[in-house]
C-alpha cells in the first residue's frame, strides 16, 4: 500500500511535472552550446538550399534531355568526388583550420550554383555545363562533409556528440522535406534559375555563421604520418575493427542500392506518374518526412540505449519497403 507520505511529499510532484521538460532538454542539449547554435542554424539554411538544388537539378537534367541514363550519369558526377575524394579529404581535414576549409568548400559550392543561375538566365544552358558544375559541387561536398563532422566534435565535445549528431541528422532530413517542396513551388511560379539563385544564397549564410564562432586561434600540430600512411592505417583499422566493417558494408548496401531510386525520381515523376513539377517537388519531400520523425527520436534518446538494435529496425524496415 503507498504510504500517505508518498501521497503528499511535494517532492514527487515536480520530478512528474519536469520529466517531459528534462527529455525535452537532453533531446536538444546540444544546442546549448553557443558555437553549435550558430553553426545549426546556418547549416539548416544551407541544407534547405542544397535540397532546393537537388530537386531543380535533376528536373533541369531530364527536360533538357529525356534520357535516364544522361539524368543518372550527372547526378552520379556530383557524388563521385565523395567517394573517390573523402578519404583523402578526411586526412586533410584533421591536419587544417576546419572552419577555414568549410568557407572555402562553401565558396565553391556559391560559385557553381551562381554558375548554373547564370546560364539558365542567359538561356545557353547544356548538359555538359550541368556536368563540369556538378562534378566541382561533388568536389566541395567531399572536403566539407569530413570537415564539418570532425568541427562538430570539437564544437560541442564527446558527451554531446551523439546529441549533436542526431540533430544534425534531424536538420538534414527536415530539409529534405522543406526543400524539394520549396523547388516545387518556384519552379512552377517563377522558374528553375531562381532555385540556383537560392542555393547560393544559402551558402552565403553559412559563411556568415562560420565568421561569428567564437573559436581559439587554430595551432597547426606536427603529424608524424604522411597522408598516405594515415590512409594505408585507416584501412588496416576497418579490416581489424569487425563494427567499423558492419557499418560501413550497410551504409554502402543501402546508399547503392536502396537511395539511388531518388536519382530517377524526375523520370518517375514526369512519366510514370505524370505528375506536374509542383507535385514533383512534394513527392520528393516526402522522402524526408520519416526519416526526420527517426532522427529526432534518435536524438532523444539516453546514451546508453541500444544503438545496433536501432540501426538494424531502421534497415530492416527499409528492406520490408524495398521488397
Amino acid at each position: 500500500m503507498t504510504s500517505l507520505k508518498n501521497l503528499t511529499d511535494p517532492s514527487h510532484a515536480p520530478l512528474a511535472e519536469n520529466e517531459p521538460r528534462s527529455r525535452l532538454r537532453e533531446t536538444f542539449s546540444a544546442l546549448g552550446v553557443r558555437n553549435y547554435r550558430l553553426f545549426f542554424v546556418g547549416q539548416g539554411i544551407s541544407l534547405i538550399g542544397t535540397w532546393v538544388r537537388r530537386t531543380a537539378m535533376g528536373w533541369l537534367i531530364y527536360v533538357l534531355t529525356g534520357s535516364t541514363v544522361q539524368l543518372g550519369l550527372v547526378m552520379g558526377l556530383a557524388l563521385l568526388p565523395m567517394f573517390v575524394l573523402s578519404p583523402w579529404a578526411g586526412s586533410i581535414a584533421d591536419r587544417v583550420d576546419k572552419r577555414r576549409m568549410i568557407i572555402l568548400t562553401q565558396v565553391l559550392a556559391t560559385a557553381t550554383s551562381a554558375a548554373i543561375a547564370a546560364l539558365i538566365f542567359l538561356h545557353c544552358v547544356q548538359v555538359w555545363h550541368l556536368m563540369v558544375l556538378s562534378t566541382l559541387s561533388g568536389v566541395a561536398f567531399a572536403f566539407e562533409v569530413p570537415s564539418r563532422q570532425s568541427f562538430i566534435v570539437e564544437m560541442v565535445g564527446r558527451d554531446k556528440l551523439m546529441n549533436a549528431i542526431a540533430l544534425n541528422s534531424g536538420l538534414v532530413n527536415l530539409a529534405r522535406v522543406l526543400g524539394p517542396a520549396t523547388a516545387g513551388l518556384l519552379m512552377g511560379g517563377v522558374g528553375m534559375g531562381p532555385c540556383f539563385v537560392l542555393d547560393a544564397l544559402s551558402y552565403v549564410v553559412v559563411i556568415v555563421t562560420l565568421f561569428l564562432l567564437q573559436l581559439p586561434k587554430f595551432e597547426k600540430r606536427e603529424h608524424a604520418q604522411s597522408h598516405w600512411e594515415a590512409l594505408i592505417e585507416g584501412a588496416r583499422e576497418v579490416r581489424k575493427n569487425r563494427t567499423v566493417r558492419v557499418m560501413l558494408t550497410l551504409l554502402t548496401t543501402v546508399g547503392v542500392f536502396g537511395w539511388s531510386f531518388e536519382m530517377l525520381m524526375p523520370a518517375i515523376a514526369r512519366d510514370y506518374l505524370k505528375l506536374p513539377v509542383l507535385e514533383y517537388g512534394i513527392l520528393m519531400s516526402l522522402l524526408g518526412v520519416g526519416a526526420t520523425l527517426g532522427a529526432f527520436y534518435v536524438a532523444g534518446r539516453p546514451a546508453g540505449a541500444n544503438r545496433r538494435t536501432m540501426v538494424l529496425a531502421g534497415d530492416g524496415w527499409w528492406w520490408r519497403a524495398c521488397t
